[in-house]
């Protein structure tokens, strides 16, 4: 999540000009075009943040499976062995890290699946989720890659 910082203050910026232009629109029209610009520009910067914690997901699975499979017996790494983190699905490595079921997990398969997915593949997001505040999500993800360092 080395960016993030970086995104969050250019989220910040972008969203003012786009409010100014919002604000300004005259027309039903004009005023629909910039409420839809603010849409897209908030499932842009969720993109971004979201590509960023999955960075962080793949970079701790990684050092876990490195580090389990420095165990100096077979028994305590013999599972770990076979695991090709980069082959892993992101839930899977997500279930590594937390237990499946828990609080955690349950919130990433929610944002993977009902947000992100369906904005990657060119759907809104699941309608139960609304409008994204990205700064909450922003604060929400750094979070939970806190919980989920192994």
């Amino acid at each position: 999540m080395k960016r993030l910082t970086l995104l969050r203050n250019s989220y910040i910026e972008s969203d003012g000009r786009i409010a100014e232009k919002r604000f300004g629109a005259l027309t039903p029209g004009s005023q629909d075009k910039w409420n839809k610009i603010k849409d897209l520009n908030d499932q842009a910067y969720f993109m971004m943040i979201f590509a960023q914690f999955e960075d962080r997901i793949n970079e701790y699975v990684k050092d876990l499976v490195e580090k389990k499979n420095l165990a100096s017996s077979w028994r305590k790494k013999r599972a770990w062995t076979i695991i090709d983190a980069d082959r892993l699905s992101f839930m899977q490595k997500v279930a590594l890290l937390t237990p499946k079921g828990a609080s955690e997990y349950n919130r990433i398969h929610h944002l993977y699946y009902d947000v992100r997915n369906r904005i990657a593949h060119g759907s809104d997001p699941d309608p139960k989720v609304g409008q994204i505040n990205v700064l909450a999500k922003y604060d929400e993800l750094r979070l939970l890659s806190k919980k989920l360092k192994p």
